[in-house]
């Protein structure tokens, strides 16, 4: 297995970004990454944002956002509700809320 040496962030720990388009991607995508990483390191904090869900898969992406985020004491879950599989559609929407992260958030690492 290869190891990645991470910057220390002495006692404040990480601030880690999470992006998914849909309500699972996240999970999918990088889930166990994301696992052994609060596993293994300090987390300061994590923005956890996903961009198409209806109010089903809504309920189910914060059921597992908070699932996964269970130990995390600083915490952000946002779910927006942009219609699956029509995001270029919509990308002045989704630039607006993506520059809205950008002034609010500065990230370590970004999944």
């Amino acid at each position: 297995m290869m190891s990645l040496a991470l910057p220390q962030k002495g006692s404040e720990g990480l601030h880690i970004l999470c992006l998914g388009a849909h309500s699972d991607d996240i999970e999918i995508g990088c889930g166990a990454s994301l696992l052994r990483l609060f596993s293994e390191q300090k987390i300061a904090s994590v923005e956890w944002v996903v961009f198409s869900a209806d109010e089903k898969r809504a309920a189910e992406a914060r059921l597992s956002a908070d699932q996964f985020l269970e130990k995390v004491a600083n915490k952000t879950v946002t779910v927006y509700d942009f219609r699956d599989g029509y995001l270029p559609t919509q990308w002045a929407q989704v630039k607006d809320i993506f520059e809205g992260i950008k002034k609010k958030t500065q990230p370590d690492m970004i999944f």
